[in-house]
């Protein structure tokens, strides 16, 4: 075909795209795709937007690029999978994402990933997407116990198959965590590691706006450590509610330790973030030695504060995010298949303390995390 009937921008695209297809389940950067193409940064740059803009790639982490579409060569289907994350800026969800686009290019499925961003409207819009796109198998991660009844009547009839992650939906498969049992282990282990001087307080940070099933972990906890500790129910015990963020953990925690004159106690987060949080406000009130803090989700950043001298940190439920996409497979295969499934799988979970950390999760120095 003569050379004249080619659009070269066009061109340029496709030629990066392949790029990005040919590191199925891996990322690259910027950078690095310029260098290989030899198509300058800012060309690049406005291809992986427009690319991303229309769902064919994604951003697992923040500056690094993967193909969110990977399309056979033979005659062969490739499986479609959509999936939309709670919010690729976090920690535990960017962690989520990898593992299952990781699993994705592994089964040779095409993976359709979008980010909610923490967003209702935007999770609405994406599941809407992948209603258009008919793909075989939805995945939707996202927190907010509100947006269920509408996802529900979205996908109801639609034939295909919904698993939620962490939110309970009509009609879908749910995965994530056993909530109240997490909370009993985080109890029954944050008893064992009392210091020996008595606390005077239990500060509960929970989050209405994730609904009852991460509500269980705070309640599982307390029930746990009640049973355990004979002056429990003598202790203060304050509830505080957040939106499970940074920013709302350092607030409230803030406001605790200003407002409080008891020296020593335990904080439980909901969340990874908003432990986050609370660890920052602890050591800037100067109780850091003072205050053991408890958290749920056990992301890098969870993983990395484990590991800092002197922090107020004590343990964290790991639910396992970089191993989510393998255990989500297990509901994903059989739903391709057209069979049965379960109606809820839940994620392994496992104690995180500064004694165990090294040992569970030695990959973490190996591959630059920490």
């Amino acid at each position: 075909m003569p050379s004249s009937y080619l659009l070269t921008n066009l061109e340029r695209a496709i030629d990066v795209f392949t790029r990005l297809q040919q590191l199925p389940g891996e990322s690259t950067t910027l950078v690095e795709l310029s260098r290989q193409s030899g198509i300058n940064k800012a060309t690049v740059l406005r291809i992986l937007r427009t690319l991303e803009h229309h769902g064919w790639v994604t951003q697992p982490s923040p500056g690094r690029y993967t193909a969110a579409l990977l399309f056979s060569t033979g005659e062969q289907r490739i499986p479609r999978i959509g999936y939309a994350s709670r919010d690729n800026r976090l920690p535990f969800p960017r962690s989520v994402t990898e593992s299952i686009t990781q699993t994705a290019a592994a089964h040779h499925a095409e993976l359709l990933s979008f980010d909610n961003r923490g967003s209702v409207s935007q999770t609405v819009r994406n599941a809407q997407r992948m209603l258009r796109e008919k793909v075989d198998v939805a995945i939707i991660f996202q927190a907010a116990s509100d947006t269920g009844p509408e996802l529900a009547s979205l996908f109801h009839g639609s034939g295909i198959p919904l698993i939620s992650i962490d939110m309970t939906i009509a009609g879908a498969s749910y995965f994530g965590a056993d909530n109240y049992a997490a909370g009993v282990m985080a109890g029954q282990t944050a008893w064992r590691l009392l210091p020996a001087e008595p606390i005077e307080e239990v500060i509960l940070v929970g989050n209405i706006h994730f609904g009852s099933l991460p509500a269980a972990r705070l309640s599982g906890f307390l029930q746990s450590f009640e049973k355990r500790s004979p002056r429990a129910k003598e202790l203060q015990l304050t509830r505080l509610d957040s939106r499970g963020s940074f920013e709302t953990g350092l607030r409230l925690l803030r406001a605790r330790m200003r407002s409080s004159r008891l020296r020593r106690g335990i904080v439980v987060c909901v969340s990874d973030p908003a432990a986050m949080g609370a660890i920052q406000a602890i050591e800037e009130a100067g109780r850091a030695r003072l205050w053991q803090v408890w958290s749920f989700g056990g992301a890098i950043d969870i993983r990395r504060e484990l590991r800092r001298p002197d922090s107020p940190l004590a343990g964290a439920i790991g639910f396992g995010p970089e191993d989510y996409g393998n255990q989500l497979w297990k509901l994903v295969a059989p739903m391709l298949e057209k069979k049965a499934t379960v109606p809820a799988l839940f994620a392994k979970m496992k104690v995180l303390t500064r004694d165990n950390i090294e040992s569970l999760y030695p990959q973490d120095l190996a591959d630059g995390s920490i």
